[in-house]
């Protein structure tokens, strides 16, 4: 099984699907064949009884009109009655050959029986019929003592008495052979009945237990392959979804086949590994530029230090003999150092988000942007922004002050780009689960001026500024954000258009 293609597995249960499927066809076509005999048996017995039964109406319709030309002694139409008779009697011979065609030779002596007591029944009814075609009416009726009418009186009584007295006994040692014959065909179709359905039965069981039972060994064979297929797929899958939470990478799985399974897994083990490598080297890449903006950063505050005490050493000795051109300079210069001091601040900050961050722990989001309101109102009060905070806000699993770090300045940003003209300003802060829950996405969202399209990813680089010096700041406070989520296992977005404010999203993870 190891060694089988993914290919050939589909493959194999295909073919055992088609091979229950047909084993079962071929039983169904077997068990129906098996019906279709039986019932042509059937219809065969059928078929010779309802013969017997056409053969026994026209005995009886033969014995009818023989006692018909006798009670209507002068009829007319007696000579067409006879006929009828030699008709019926020819039916009755046309019916038996036919009979006596598909009869077996115990059936033939049973018909063999029967002709011969036929012979006799259909002679004496000739006999009586030849009678009674030659009464006369009315001398059978008058009261003569004549040779003749003596003769046909007698004649009748005769006749009268032949048919009262011989023609039934005749009749019914003649329907003996049949009625037996009947009564057979009858216990046949009993037991062919019996027999079809218990052979129904039989085929329904049949076909049943041999469906169940390809089709178990079927599925049972497929659960392997399939198994052999499913499960280092979901292994994979969840390891994928382990490294992917967890951001550690580097971890392999078993290769447990030489099919297509097992060459993907071992892509991934590799991809795993190099994934490994990669980020080990990328991290050490940003520790080693941490490590080096720390020190620039640092390095540079004693000189900056050193040129404003020089600077202010320089106008203090010059004193009021400085003119206005040197005093607009010792302004510049203070200016200078001083956003050179913040932007160094800034540096030092962010360095130390890849090396001094502390372990997260379960903070209330609530509290934290109620406090980073407080403070923007403080710095913007002549403003009348109006600030919202969602209430009941799910707790987060971040670091606090890096999380107030976050809102204070996203917030901030929303205060300093509100244009000063905008129609009753807001910023709404606000959070929801995400996905499966294991994470938040919060938001703060102003109604601004928005921002274009293709600025939505550049305003996170660092030193990043669209607004050139007009506005005050660094161009780092996004960057700040980015690098502070980012190192929590979160990210960051913005959703925005001209005109339309901006709303801007991070994701933290939500605590148990």
């Amino acid at each position: 099984m190891k060694n089988i293609s993914l290919a050939g597995k589909m493959t194999a249960i295909l073919a055992l699907f088609v091979l229950v499927s047909v084993a079962m066809a071929v039983v169904t076509f077997n068990g129906m064949a098996v019906i279709l005999v039986c019932a042509q048996e059937n219809a065969s017995v059928g078929n010779k009884e309802a013969m017997l039964i056409g053969i026994t109406n026209n005995l009886m319709d033969i014995l009818r009109i023989e006692r018909g030309l006798i009670l209507d002694y002068g009829y007319t139409q007696n000579d067409k009655e006879i006929q009828h008779r030699d008709a019926k009697y020819g039916e009755l011979k046309k019916t038996e050959e036919k009979l006596r065609a598909i009869s077996s030779e115990a059936e033939k002596r049973k018909l063999d029986e029967f002709d011969a007591r036929l012979v006799a029944f259909y002679g004496h009814s000739k006999e009586v019929g030849a009678i009674a075609v030659t009464f006369d009416t009315d001398t059978v009726a008058s009261g003569s003592n004549s040779p003749t009418a003596r003769r046909m009186r007698a004649d009748f009584k005769k006749a009268t008495h032949m048919t009262v007295d011989e023609s039934k006994p005749l009749f019914y040692k003649a329907r003996t052979p049949i009625d037996e014959m009947v009564a057979l065909y009858d216990g046949q179709l009993r037991n062919a009945s019996k027999q079809s359905l218990a052979t129904y039965n039989g085929v329904i069981w049949v076909v049943l237990l041999t469906g169940a039972t390809g089709l178990g060994i079927g599925l049972f064979i497929a659960f392997i392959i399939l198994r052999s297929i499913t499960v280092p797929v979901i292994t994979l899958s969840r390891k994928m979804g382990e490294m992917t939470a967890t951001n550690e990478y580097g971890g392999t799985l078993p290769v447990s086949s030489n099919d297509e399974i097992g060459a993907l897994v071992s892509a991934f083990n590799e991809m795993s590994l190099k994934i490994k490598s990669r980020t080990d080297e990328l991290q050490g890449a940003n520790r080693e530029m941490e490590s080096f903006i720390y020190s620039v950063s640092h390095d540079l505050k004693t000189p900056i230090i050193t040129v404003q005490g020089m600077a202010n050493l320089i106008e203090k000795e010059l004193g009021d003999s400085s003119s206005k051109d040197i005093q607009t300079y010792f302004l510049h210069m203070r200016h200078s150092v001083l956003v050179m001091n913040e932007l160094l601040e800034d540096l030092l900050e962010m360095s130390r988000v890849g090396r001094m961050d502390v372990a997260a722990e379960t903070v209330n989001a609530n509290e934290v942007a109620a406090e980073v309101v407080v403070e923007a109102r403080a710095n913007a009060k002549e403003r009348e922004i109006e600030f919202t905070i969602q209430p009941d806000m799910p707790a987060a699993s971040m670091n606090r002050r890096r999380l107030y770090q976050v809102f204070s300045n996203l917030v901030t940003n929303a205060v300093k780009f509100m244009p000063k003209t905008a129609e009753r300003p807001t910023i709404e802060i606000g959070c929801a689960p995400k996905g499966d829950g294991q994470y938040l996405e919060f938001y703060v969202k102003d109604s601004g001026a928005g921002l274009k399209q293709e600025h939505h990813e550049k305003i996170f680089r660092l030193f990043e500024r669209l607004h050139g010096r007009e506005i005050p700041g660094t161009g780092m406070g996004l960057a700040f954000v980015k690098k502070i989520v980012e190192s929590s296992g979160g990210s960051v977005r913005v959703e925005s258009a001209p005109g339309k404010g901006a709303t801007f999203y991070f994701t933290a993870k939500a605590a148990r």
